[in-house]
């Protein structure tokens, strides 16, 4: 802007004053011509014969004062001011706030206001003055200003795990097993990870990702992991339930023993992961291929000395984890059964008939074959004619053998004579509540 001053007087020409910047100078006769150029001007005096005139000058726009980078926290009120010097002075009315890249974004006044600031708030923002110069002569004019503010609106993280399974199962002895902490968002970036098992934290884990080097039934839980930054704590993931898979550990089974004419039950029990179903047990019988039964136990009513021998529980049951082929695993466990049973006589074998005749001076040899589970204990006695009224039985010593479940028993007696006539009885007990007798 430039301005021209004539100057008349005989004074000394130094008393006049410029508040701007004198370009050139010039003097004719008695005149002193200024020209000066004026920039951010307030006022100033010009001088002439006829007196003082006093010059008000706007100044040229709004000198704004630079707003810094403002960080509030997510949730967080944010108050950003604009203002600067001007002459008429800055009014709310002068002030438009916008947003770079969001065409929809307008706010009036000096002062911007979010209460609840939120990470989409984040960019920056362009603060816009607009004031009117009406000088004394002329027309109004329009000045503009503007300077920006970039806002970062810091928050806490936010995770995820992987894999993102409600329910993970994995086989047992899996290597390098990783869960991995995604952060979805955080700003600034995050720090630190943490993770947790049922809850409770597991020391010397603080990376993105946790690696279990060989997987154990043990590690069977609840994993959440959590993740923090200069503003805060993300809070629990979401979990993932690790299932481990394993295969079948039977329980040894003891002998079992059981009286003939009973119900024979045993059950086949172990440990798995998943557990065992009846439909994944089957039970065989050792030297005999025609017996099979199903289920977690083994029933056999009104069991029979034939039941006697070796059962096998065989057990397949499937892993199937939740990356990766189904696979069958089996075990298997044996136990021996052994039915008890009364004596009797083994109609199988050859016995002495009951009624035996025998000449003097002849050997006679009595037979009789028991068979009988456990082995029983055999017990000869013997009643002569002569007395055969009587209840007295005298014993008699015998001769014994045992095979399996048999047991012969005999007596011999050498050079018979009328008084070996009579009564022999053999009486058979073992631990079952019953006795055989048998009379000869």
């Amino acid at each position: 802007m430039e301005f021209y001053c004539s100057y008349q007087s005989n004074e000394d020409k130094g008393h006049l004053q410029w508040c701007c910047d004198v370009v050139t100078t010039s003097y004719d006769g008695h005149k002193l011509r200024h020209k000066l150029r004026c920039a951010n001007v307030v006022w100033m005096v010009v001088s002439t014969c006829l007196g003082v005139h006093k010059i008000t000058l706007y100044q040229h726009g709004t000198e704004l004062i630079p707003i810094s980078k403002k960080d509030p926290t997510e949730g967080k009120q944010l108050l950003i001011t604009c203002d600067g010097q001007s002459n008429p002075a800055v009014t709310d009315n002068d002030v438009t706030w916008t947003k770079q890249n969001n065409s929809t974004f307008s706010m009036k006044g000096k002062q911007f206001v979010i209460s609840n600031v939120n990470r989409l708030d984040s960019g920056t923002y362009v603060c816009y003055v607009v004031i009117k110069l009406i000088p004394s002569v002329g027309q109004p004019i329009d000045v503009t200003s503007r300077t920006t503010v970039e806002v970062d609106v810091l928050y806490r993280p936010t995770v995820t795990i992987t894999p993102n399974y409600t329910q993970f199962t994995v086989i047992e002895n899996k290597t390098n097993l990783q869960l991995d902490c995604i952060m979805a968002d955080a700003n600034p970036h995050v720090g630190t990870f943490r993770w947790y098992k049922n809850g409770n934290i597991i020391d010397g884990f603080t990376d993105a990702s946790y690696t279990i080097s060989t997987v154990w039934r043990t590690h069977t839980g609840s994993y959440t992991c959590d993740a923090t930054n200069t503003v805060g704590s993300s809070g629990p993931s979401s979990a993932v339930q690790l299932d481990v898979l394993y295969g079948i550990e039977l329980y040894s089974i003891s002998k079992n023993n059981q009286t003939e004419g009973k119900t024979l039950t045993i059950t086949c029990s172990g440990q798995s992961y998943p557990l065992m179903t009846s439909s994944d047990v089957k039970w065989f019988k050792q030297n005999n291929n025609t017996f099979s039964s199903e289920g977690l136990q083994l029933v056999i009513e009104n069991v029979n000395r034939l039941d006697s021998g070796t059962y096998v529980c065989s057990v397949v049951i499937q892993l199937a984890p939740t990356v990766g082929q189904p696979v069958d695993v089996t075990g298997s466990t044996a136990v021996e059964v052994e039915v008890l049973f009364k004596p009797s006589l083994d109609k199988t074998r050859p016995n002495s008939p009951s009624h035996i005749s025998a000449t003097e001076n002849n050997t006679l040899v009595i037979t009789v074959t028991i068979i009988s589970n456990p082995t029983p204990t055999i017990e000869w006695a013997f009643k002569g004619q002569a007395v055969m009224n009587s209840c007295n039985f005298s014993t008699i010593l015998s001769n014994t053998t045992t095979n399996g479940f048999r047991t012969s028993s005999s007596i011999s007696i050498d050079n018979v004579q009328s008084s070996n006539f009579g009564e022999y009885t053999l009486t058979a007990r073992n631990t079952i509540p019953s006795r055989q007798k048998t009379s000869l």
